[in-house]
């Protein structure tokens, strides 16, 4: 199965992020999106990862992406005005349908030492 960077999983759940040098989980405050069922949009969202990760095999029903690959036009309007001018967070945030992802990571995350 492929494995996102730093293990690429997030905890409590088979869910992987599979995007290069992203090192978030569902804990950073970041929301999960699981790959499209439309062919062409997944096409898109695959060859997101691709650029940065030629070697990748593809998806799985556990491949994810998290916000942070997303610009704010990807999200409905609604709730880009609750978060951005109200400070409130969805309980449950979402994509717009055509979302692409088009935010690669800038630097590899940071690894400490123990």
């Amino acid at each position: 199965m492929p494995r996102g960077d730093r293990e690429g999983k997030s905890k409590g759940s088979g869910i992987r992020f599979v995007a290069a040098n992203c090192g978030n989980t569902n804990t950073d405050g970041v929301s999960l999106h699981t790959f499209p069922k439309d062919a062409a949009l997944r096409k898109k969202w695959t060859g997101f990862v691709k650029l940065k990760r030629g070697a990748w095999v593809g998806t799985t029903e556990y491949s994810a992406l998290c916000s942070a690959h997303f610009s704010a036009d990807c999200f409905p309007f609604r709730q880009r005005f609750e978060m951005e001018q109200m400070g409130i967070k969805p309980k449950k945030v979402t994509l717009n349908p055509d979302a692409i992802p088009t935010i690669h990571a800038l630097t590899p995350p940071s690894i400490s030492s123990p």
